[in-house]
């Protein structure tokens, strides 16, 4: 089982984090803590970075409002149906600050977007109840097994 307590300098970043100093220039502060924790980085959004740990994505939170958005998107994944589930990147595990999926081939308008935006609508009407903002762009999708879109970040719902 993987346990992100366990990486050398965790409690480092757990002070950055409760210190919610990511909340401005988080760019910078993402890069920060993926030196502290000497992962390589895939990307970050507002309230989280994206580390590449053993071909997971490791979402870590970058303020006291990334800590709840990996607890919200993990427990919506954690609840779902299990036919719904196949839409959305696996949650492998989570904890104070951080959350654990798996990891896929990112989409962007020039890889999939085109290919499987139809496929990509579909999802979005499947999933329609639940109200998940911050899906139209290919940004938040990844592609699973060279085939599927499958959205990656949803803790907006």
């Amino acid at each position: 089982m993987f346990v992100v307590e366990n990486l050398p300098n965790w409690e480092t970043v757990i002070q950055l984090i409760e210190s919610d100093a990511g909340q401005s220039n988080n760019k910078k502060f993402a890069l920060k803590i993926a030196n502290i924790l000497g992962l390589p980085y895939i990307g970050s959004g507002a309230h989280r970075v994206v580390l590449n740990y053993k071909d997971r994505a490791l979402k870590i939170a970058l303020s006291k409002r990334g800590i709840a958005e990996n607890y919200h998107e993990s427990g919506l994944f954690f609840t779902m149906p299990d036919n719904e589930k196949q839409y959305f990147a696996t949650c492998l595990g989570v904890g104070y600050g951080w959350a654990l999926f798996e990891r896929l081939v990112p989409m962007s308008y020039c890889v999939g977007y085109r290919e499987y935006r139809k496929k990509m609508n579909e999802i979005r009407k499947t999933i329609a109840k639940l109200q998940i903002d911050d899906i139209a762009s290919p940004r938040n999708w990844g592609i699973r097994g060279g085939r599927e879109p499958v959205i990656l970040d949803y803790s907006l719902y």
